[in-house]
């Protein structure tokens, strides 16, 4: 291969287009806003210090009159300056100063000063100076530039430039920078005619320009062209443009704002990287170096050669070519040519000189340089020839001589053609110089012919590249080259490669070792093959060193290898996520499937599927999209690893199957923020967290809303060997079924960050909750959220029950700080190893259980730790407390129940503190106490909220116990109270009942009547102790009192005179309160117990004695009414009233009496009763117009929603219509067509 060597003179133009700004402009030409050290003055004589106008103008700056003639004519500027001259007669005898202060000068560099200054020459003396001096910031004056006298001639100079009456520009840098300068003028002029001016003083400085953009780091640092090179950084846009050594990058790959890939285009790109952002250019610390050829490619010559010479056809025009090929520049002013007019002349007749300077006096390595002999040529030559007067002609002989010694280089003779215009070129097969003339090597060529000038084709050339290795993609790596080696010598290859990866700043030798888990050949060889799991080398580039004879280097352009596949992947078995093994691949989700050479990523995949069976681990940080785990599969993400869900079209991660979350720490494990993914959870989906890392994005980046989570799903909190410590999330949290569990030994939850804890809002588990149900250790989880909210459990509660040796426990309380509570809507249910602790030791209260469903507590000893906590039993159905074996003991209870009824099946519901009864009735049997210890207190207790069943009360010791028991029956409120006298400690055991007690004989000196419609029993829990009582009984409308202040407390039982048992009256003045609806009647002390009800002394209690029984029955939506009486006269009257709230009544129906009936049976069916309580009663009228009133009855119905059914449908003819039965009203009832037209419309009202 040819190449043109002429040496061309090179001029660079480097123009920095900088815009300087003016900070200060001082040009004279006004009153100085400055700080003078002296006014400015004259003596009238020759004296002087102030501005002049060279015009003759008179200006009075600061009292500065027009100065003494005799000014110097000083050149080259117009307008006023400031002139000076023998300073001694001023105000101080030598010396004046102006000041310039507070220059702004932040934001500025390369700070100059320009001044313009003249000065009459002869009369400066050493002792005279101009002096500019800089002040920044006040770290003291510094000399800027100052002229001083001469000693000798009287001249003003720097030591550089001597100033003249002609003004001169002086400039210097003001060295530093900062924010204020201040800038000082100081002139020293004793006498002796000392004149100088001053003019245009200015300082100027280059604005820090910020650009929006940063370069970091590049990456690799040298290459060949085609390299990628990674610039990172900050602040880089789609606009963003690069270059290389002033070299526009062939292209530029915008990745995001830290990231751009220039790729190296062809030219000299050695030198600065330069990435250019909205015109503002920031260069790279770092610069590039571009790898070409090297080593010695040419084959190296003895010396100096004469390789071409051409002689013109006319005229004396002739050229001579001389070739470098010794591997070193030659110093060609060490050589002149000889000319010999013939081939056997002795002596020369002209000598033709290299030039001096300049091209021609020296030749590089492998250049060529066409020297010029006389005049005439066409621009071919490099040089001309000195001393050429003459030409060269037909057999003339040129001799290369080393002038030094004389020595004959190289010898030329024009031995063949022997004519004018003749043409020799040196055959490139010579080794170097001959100083005697070979014919053989040289070749003649056709006269006139100058194409060749200028060119050498020196044997030995670097090799040659007819084929470049080019991008490739796919899975496998397959890269060649084809070269022709320069001189015939052997070829050899070595391939290198750059990882690509932003940080690998140089290039490695491709080797086996260099790449593990593939298969590497041909890496010393014109082809480069790898195959195998190129998963970890995509995005790598790559290229070929091509030497000959090992020594001659030349290098390919750079290719880049892409990992492609197909954008459908799919699990294939168990194993590492970067384990291509275990992937398969298709273009849809349909398939078909087949083997894929790279793992799924964000970047090369559409559609991520985990199958059924497959547990896939997530080990090393990875970054996907659409990611759907089967029902069966398995995602498990080891604890430093980072899952990173990108945001694509749709849901981004749908967990059907389980998703093991094993992150430790920050930036370990699922990372759903930083791109904005999204996921769900399946309802049989399943999530297990382990270890540190946050929980807050799952709830953050579910797809609409963390409230629409499944309930039926599983999220596992589970403690094991990957982690000490396991991270929880309360604050506005939903989760599925709920399971805290450990699998290595028992496990506190005790940092703060397994903590359930908050504020700001609580947690909601849509399912059930289980604490140490399920692994093989205890656990015990902590609640410290203290938002208005508890824990909301919409299923079950469950405690314990995996069968570990420890306690598992929910603990509403961690060091002193106390959680609201939980609200349970299923049932409670502890194990024989769980616990529910609300005691904390220290809290005046220790939150609340809510509690919908059964309470059911299987642990043997203390299942349930209250504290001072408070118990609220809220459910719609009827509820039951369970305990194994012991009672089961509460702080606070509160009853509030819309419907259903409360059942204690423990042996006793023990109450510390309070039952506050706000709806719902509780059910208690001989069996199942309800009781309450000394200071505990009964509340608010009334017709809808009571006990129905016996209640025991502890008395205090030592201390007085007043009490009223919250009983009832059948609906029906009706409390006893009892007072303590001797206070000493017994327990008491009441229980109510809304029927008469059966016999009914009094003790008529102190009563008239006693009530048949209820009785309470009051006894000691365990007789014998001496206590007295009084015995305080409640009445309601229910019990028909008529005049309170007649009313009893009537006692059943022996009191002398008497030998048998009769109703006595307990006291003849009794406390009596209320009204004859409701109030109480207190006794005197008594002794004895059971039985007591209400007695008078009037017999005005007047339910009927022949009235044998009342009952109410619920019949499907209908109540039936039933009584029986007996001795019933002829004109008695028998009415059946019912009220929705036991006070206000309404009569359903009313019969005669069958006349002189033994015993007589009425019935009546109520076929519309209220939703909710109605309470019947029975208003007897006899035949003398005596009124008296039944006890009351009460039935609950539900309004159950029963559906309206209409058939058949279409009709024709006839339609059915199927009604509920109505509660009480009118209904209006339309039938409406698919058209809307109303095709029936009526009226019916409850019973028809």
């Amino acid at each position: 291969m040819k190449a043109k060597l002429h040496h061309f003179i090179l001029l660079l133009c480097l123009v920095t287009s900088t815009l300087q700004a003016q900070i200060l402009t001082e040009p004279f030409d006004n009153d100085l806003q400055i700080v003078k050290s002296h006014q400015f003055f004259t003596d009238g004589a020759s004296d002087y210090f102030g501005i002049f106008d060279p015009t003759g103008v008179a200006h009075d700056f600061d009292g500065f009159p027009t100065p003494p003639g005799g000014v110097p004519n000083y050149t080259g500027n117009t307008g006023l300056y400031l002139i000076g001259e023998d300073l001694d007669g001023g105000p101080d005898p030598s010396t004046q100063t102006l000041t310039w202060s507070g220059l702004n000068i932040n934001g500025f560099v390369g700070l100059e000063l320009s001044v313009d200054l003249a000065a009459d020459l002869g009369g400066f003396d050493v002792a005279d100076q101009i002096t500019f001096e800089a002040n920044i910031d006040g770290a003291g004056f510094n000399v800027i530039t100052q002229f001083n006298g001469s000693a000798t001639n009287g001249v003003a100079t720097d030591g550089t430039t001597n100033l003249s009456l002609a003004f001169q520009t002086i400039t210097n840098t003001i060295a530093g920078t900062g924010n204020l300068l201040d800038l000082r003028l100081t002139v020293t002029a004793t006498a002796g005619n000392e004149e100088f001016a001053i003019d245009n003083v200015l300082i100027t400085g280059t604005p820090i320009v910020v650009c929006p953009h940063t370069i970091a780091n590049i990456s690799p640092r040298s290459g060949p062209v085609g390299t990628e090179v990674t610039i990172r950084g900050t602040g880089f846009t789609a606009s963003s443009s690069v270059t290389f050594n002033g070299i526009t990058a062939s292209t530029v790959q915008f990745i995001d704002a830290t990231t751009i890939i220039a790729t190296v285009p062809a030219g000299p790109t050695t030198g600065a990287i330069v990435v250019t952002e909205a015109t503002c250019d920031v260069t790279s610390g770092a610069g590039y170096t571009l790898l070409e050829q090297s080593g010695s490619c040419s084959a190296v010559l003895s010396g100096l050669i004469i390789s071409e010479v051409f002689d013109n056809t006319s005229g004396s025009l002739g050229y001579i070519e001389i070739y470098n090929g010794t591997g070193a520049t030659i110093d060609l002013t060490d050589y002149h040519i000889d000319r010999y007019g013939t081939l056997a002349a002795a002596a020369s007749t002209h000598t033709y000189n290299f030039p001096a300077t300049g091209v021609g006096s020296s030749i590089a390595d492998g250049e060529v340089l066409v020297g010029r002999i006389n005049s005439g040529g066409s621009g071919l030559e490099d040089f001309d020839f000195g001393l050429t007067v003459a030409g060269f002609n037909a057999d003339d002989r040129l001799e290369l001589i080393f002038t030094s010694t004389g020595t004959v280089v190289d010898d030329f003779e024009d031995a063949v053609v022997g004519a004018i215009g003749y043409l020799y070129r040196r055959s490139n097969t010579v080794t170097g110089p001959n100083p005697n003339f070979t014919a053989s090597e040289w070749t003649t060529g056709t006269a006139g012919d100058a194409s060749d000038l200028g060119f050498f084709n020196a044997l030995g050339g670097s090799p040659t590249l007819s084929a470049q290795p080019t991008d490739v993609s796919g899975c496998a790596i397959t890269l060649s080259v084809l070269a022709t080696a320069g001189n015939g010598g052997a070829l050899t290859y070595q391939w290198f490669f750059n990882e690509s990866d932003g940080s690998t700043i140089g290039w490695t030798a491709v080797s086996g070792a260099a790449f593990p888990g593939t298969l590497v050949s041909g890496a010393a060889t014109d082809a480069l093959s790898i195959t195998g799991n190129l998963s970890a080398y995509d995005n790598y580039q790559f290229y070929c060193q091509v030497t000959e004879n090992g020594s001659c280097h030349i290098l390919t352009e750079a290719a880049q290898f892409r990992l492609t596949t197909d954008r459908f992947f799919r699990s294939a078995g168990t194993g590492n996520w970067t384990n291509v093994n275990i992937w398969e691949m298709a273009t849809s989700a349909a398939g078909p499937w087949s083997s894929t050479c790279m793992y799924p990523l964000f970047d090369n995949s559409d559609y991520i599927h985990i199958r059924s069976g497959d547990v896939v681990t997530v080990n090393q940080d990875i970054v996907v999209d659409h990611v759907v785990i089967e029902a069966g599969g398995t995602v498990s993400i080891r604890n430093s690893e980072l899952f990173i869900i990108n945001n694509g079209t749709g849901i981004d991660l749908n967990v059907e199957g389980t998703l093991i979350d094993n992150g430790n720490g920050n930036g370990n494990g699922i990372n759903l923020t930083a791109n904005s993914g999204t996921w769900i959870l399946a309802p049989n989906g399943e999530i297990i967290k382990t270890g540190t890392s946050s929980v807050a994005q799952y709830r953050d980046s579910y797809e609409g809303g963390i409230a629409n989570i499944p309930a039926t799903a599983d999220w596992r909190y589970r403690h094991n060997t990957n982690s000490g410590l396991v991270a929880v999330i309360s604050v506005n949290m939903f989760y599925p079924n709920l399971y805290i569990e450990s699998t290595n030994g028992g496990h506190n939850f005790t940092n703060a960050s397994e903590v359930f804890r908050g504020i700001n809002g609580f947690m909601t588990i849509k399912g059930n909750m289980y604490i140490g149900n399920t692994g093989t250790g205890a656990v015990q989880i902590f609640n410290n959220n203290i938002n208005a909210g508890a824990i909301d459990v919409l299923g079950d509660l469950i405690i314990g029950g995996n069968g570990s040796v420890g306690i598992s426990k929910f603990e509403n309380n961690i060091s002193g700080g106390v959680g609201t509570g939980i609200e349970v809507h299923g049932d409670l249910l502890l194990h024989t190893d769980g616990v529910l602790d609300f005691e904390d030791g220290t809290a005046a209260t220790d939150g609340v259980v809510r509690l919908h469903g059964n309470w059911i507590n299987l642990n043997t000893g203390n299942g349930f730790d209250e504290g001072q906590s408070t118990v609220e039993f809220v459910g719609t159905s009827n509820q039951t407390i369970d305990k194994a074996t012991t009672s089961e003991t509460f702080y606070n209870v509160v009853v509030n129940k819309a419907s259903g009824t409360l059942q204690n099946n423990a042996s006793n519901m023990v109450i510390e503190n309070d039952m506050t009864f706000t709806n719902g009735i509780v059910l208690t049997t001989a069996t199942s106490y309800l009781l309450f210890e000394p200071a505990a207190t009964a509340t608010n207790a009334f017709t809808f909220s009571h006990v129905d069943g016996p209640v025991i009360k502890e008395t205090n010791l030592g201390s007085l116990t007043t009490f009223t028991y919250p009983t009832g029956d059948n609906g029906v409120y009706g409390a006893i109270g009892i007072e303590t006298r001797f206070n000493l400690g017994v327990s008491y055991v009441a229980e109510y009942f809304s029927t008469g007690f059966g016999t009914y004989n009094v003790n008529g000196a102190e009563l008239g009547h006693v009530s048949s419609l209820e009785y309470w029993m009051l006894d000691e829990l365990v007789g014998g102790s001496v206590e007295n009582l009084k015995v305080t009984l409640h009445w309601g409308a229910h019990s028909l009192i008529s005049s309170p202040s007649a009313v009893r407390v009537a006692h059943f039982y022996t009191e002398a005179p008497s030998l048998v048992n009769q109703w006595e009256a307990e006291g003849a003045s009794p406390v009596f309160t209320g009204t004859i609806l409701s109030g109480t009647v207190t006794s005197d002390y008594v002794t004895s117990f059971s039985p007591f009800t209400l007695g008078d002394t009037l017999n005005l209690i007047l339910l009927p004695l022949e009235m044998l029984r009342f009952e109410a029955t619920k019949v499907d939506r209908t109540g039936l009414l039933e009584w029986e009486v007996a001795n019933e006269q002829t004109g008695d009257r028998y009415c059946l009233e019912r009220s929705a709230d036991a006070q206000d009544f309404e009569t359903l129906a009313c019969f005669e009496a069958t006349s002189n009936q033994a015993i007589a049976l009425y019935r009546h069916i109520d076929e519309s009763p209220f939703v909710g309580y109605n309470y019947y009663r029975i208003h007897q009228v006899d035949y003398t117009g005596a009124s008296s009133y039944s006890i009351t009855k009460a039935l609950e119905f539900k309004n159950d929603h029963a559906s309206i059914l209409v058939y058949p449908n279409p009709a024709k003819g006839q339609l059915t219509l199927e009604l509920p039965i109505l509660m009480k009203g009118v209904y209006e009832v339309k039938v409406v067509d698919a058209l809307g037209r109303i095709l029936i419309a009526s009226t019916i009202e409850e019973g028809q």
